[in-house]
């Protein structure tokens, strides 16, 4: 029913005026004013929405004694703006990808962003445009609203996939040879050396070894390049259902999926069991805040009639996803645990008790079981950074001494990005809470607060290698981007007005430049040219078995093949190699490395990635990488093995030839 038409029979039937004011709920009793239509169910009080349809029919006679004139045709044009303009981004998108110099992200100081065409921004902005004047319109549906979010995680996160045709991260390349690994001889829990903690953990290798097989597939190198968006794609779907818990509001469910996917800077969404088992932690968590929540709060679905699962039916099916999230990752069953046990501490989940001790039985179960031999090894790896939280935080945050410019602004932008999603979501939280009086909504709405802090006592724990900080904000990041929604539309009589589309598409301007330097920052460090990868397959098809592999770091395509053939040893993080006996003597550092297991073979290889890595994190001074490269090309105690334009590999001349390495002619 048009405006015209509801105003004509309000005041032929002496109806009231629509939207009321309610207590707490703010509105100017006009319905253009207050964003709302007649027919808007959803954000309609139930009595009066219970009237309104009974009106319908009638009205709709009534509708034909109206002039042509008088009447609200609908608008095709706009109505298809969204998907025109939707249309018009990929064709840029795609024109973009045409002109990009791959090449030129190996040495560019701000990686992908450097190289990145204006053709690239403008579709993003464009992007961004169309899906904020879509979201607070009225008559925009789902359909349009979710192919602006998978536009947006196929542009962000499908270009590196489609440029590079290499894959990205060396860790990725280390997760292939797991995979590989276990297909041909099973999970072995008691394997060592530095790739022996997957073992522990093998849930994501098994099945992707089981995905692989099943494929016929040689190896999961085949596919692993296009996971990242696969992962950022199935991540929304818990997300939504997360959001839909707190809200029947599209545009709010919707803008959370967006700021969720700019403000995901981390990186966590390559091949990997952090990747697999982050998606099973927003899984559980999604059906426990939606359809296992305390009965006192209230939700979108609670409507007369309406029916919801059994809780203990629930409770069975999430048994499984607790043994997957255990058996895979080896901080998320923690994570889990904190969020569920927060929930419970808070009666915010019922079962109250069973849930959070489930999951701390499963995942101590597997500790014990399968994780056993790998920490009866490595025990001390667990205390480090105990009760050190601000130690564990700061990590990654001090001694930029060395660092280049570029490489400064890029971790200040990511920071900056990750205060900004913080401060949205404190201003969403309360905005939230200010326009709802409901003491049942305000209840539920306090779940957001207390699942966006649940990970932080793991600053506390273990610095992670160094990386919990970004750890916690990535466990934090759904719901601080539900809550940073809320700063935009706190209720469903708010954020109609063009200045609400307009302040929310330079919102995610700024959150984009903070992301694309934050995620595309490094690429000069994550890209491995095609040079690289065929130096390090030449690498594995010529070095025997129980050779040694000694590299400067190992950021390098490395052990994808023959994950337990070799030793490796990296000079720049290695226990008893120092930056100073590198620089004083590099050659016989290397030598002493590679001779200490008397091994059949011994290779030094030397790549472009691992100079940019070293010179991006300040590891070594400016001018040590260079003079071990010149060094080690000038001893006669090395020869060249394989050489392109990327990448140098040495093999030691010293070492025993009883198991001598195969040579390819021409690679010299």
């Amino acid at each position: 029913m048009s405006d015209e038409l509801y105003e004509h029979t309000r005041r032929s039937r002496d109806l009231p005026d629509w939207p009321p004011s309610f207590p707490g709920q703010p509105g100017t009793g006009n319905a253009a004013q207050d964003g709302l239509t007649p027919t808007d169910n959803a954000t309609m009080p139930l009595p009066v929405c219970t009237y309104v349809a009974a009106e319908t029919d009638s009205s709709r006679s009534q509708m034909a004694a109206f002039p042509a004139a008088r009447r609200t045709p609908p608008v095709l044009s706009w109505a298809l703006f969204p998907w025109v303009s939707l249309t018009l981004c990929m064709i840029l998108w795609l024109v973009a990808l045409n002109s990009v110099n791959v090449a030129g992200v190996a040495t560019a100081g701000l990686g992908l962003v450097s190289v990145l065409p204006v053709t690239f921004w403008a579709a993003v902005g464009l992007l961004m445009v169309s899906f904020c004047w879509t979201v607070t319109r009225r008559s925009s549906r789902w359909p349009v609203l979710a192919a602006h979010t998978v536009a947006l995680v196929t542009v962000l996160h499908a270009t590196p996939a489609i440029l590079y045709g290499t894959l990205r991260y060396s860790w990725a390349w280390k997760h292939i040879g797991i995979v590989d690994f276990i297909s041909h001889n099973g999970v072995v829990f008691n394997l060592g050396g530095i790739l022996g903690p997957y073992q522990g953990w093998p849930g994501f290798f098994s099945l992707n070894s089981f995905l692989t097989s099943a494929s016929g597939l040689n190896s999961s190198l085949s596919y692993a390049s296009w996971v990242l968006p696969f992962n950022d794609l199935i991540w929304l779907g818990p997300v939504l259902l997360i959001a839909r818990a707190f809200s029947s509001d599209k545009r709010l469910i919707w803008t959370a999926a967006w700021i969720f996917t700019l403000g995901n800077w981390i990186g966590q969404d390559y091949f990997s069991p952090q990747a697999f088992a982050y998606f099973l932690y927003l899984t559980v968590v999604a059906i426990c805040v939606r359809w296992l929540r305390e009965p006192q709060s209230t939700s979108p679905e609670d409507l007369p009639g309406s029916a919801r699962p059994s809780r203990y039916t629930l409770t069975l099916c999430l048994l499984p996803l607790m043994v997957a999230v255990a058996s895979t990752h080896q901080l998320t069953p923690f994570m889990l645990i904190t969020a569920l046990g927060v929930l419970a501490v808070f009666n915010q989940l019922q079962p109250r008790v069973l849930l959070p001790v489930a999951m701390t039985v499963i995942s101590l179960g597997w500790l014990a079981y399968g994780a056993r031999d790998w920490l009866a090894a490595n025990y001390s790896q667990l205390l480090q950074g105990f009760g050190l939280p601000w130690a564990n935080a700061s990590a990654h945050l001090v001694g930029q001494g060395a660092v280049p410019s570029d490489q400064i602004l890029i971790d200040w932008a990511a920071r900056s990005l990750s205060g900004a999603v913080g401060v949205l979501a404190i201003i969403g939280f309360w905005r939230y809470r200010r326009h709802h009086d409901d003491p049942r909504v305000r209840r539920a709405w306090f779940r957001v607060a207390l699942l966006a802090v649940a990970a932080i006592p793991a600053l506390a724990a273990n610095n992670y290698g160094g990386e919990i900080i970004f750890r916690v904000y990535l466990f934090a990041i759904p719901f601080m981007a539900i809550a940073a929604a809320a700063a935009f539309f706190p209720h469903l009589l708010r954020g109609r007005s063009i200045w609400t589309a307009l302040v929310l598409a330079v919102t995610f301007m700024l959150l984009l430049t903070g992301f694309s330097l934050g995620n595309f920052g490094q690429e000069s460090v994550n890209y491995f040219s095609p040079q690289e990868v065929a130096a390090s397959e030449w690498l594995y098809q010529t070095a025997p078995r129980g050779a040694v592999i000694v590299g400067a770091d190992s950021n390098f395509p490395w052990a994808f093949v023959h994950y337990d053939w070799y030793s490796y040893t990296f000079l720049d993080s290695t226990p008893g190699i120092s930056t100073t006996g590198v620089l004083r003597d590099p050659v016989g550092t290397v030598v002493s490395v590679m001779k200490h297991k008397s091994p059949p073979a011994a290779y030094l290889i030397l790549t472009r990635s691992q100079a940019t890595e070293i010179t991006m994190t300040g590891t070594w001074p400016a001018s040590t990488y260079n003079r071990l490269t010149k060094d080690v090309l000038t001893s006669r105690t090395f020869r060249i093995a394989y050489r392109n334009s990327d990448a140098l590999i040495f093999q030691l001349v010293e070492a025993p030839r009883q198991a001598s390495a195969r040579t390819a002619p021409g690679k010299y």
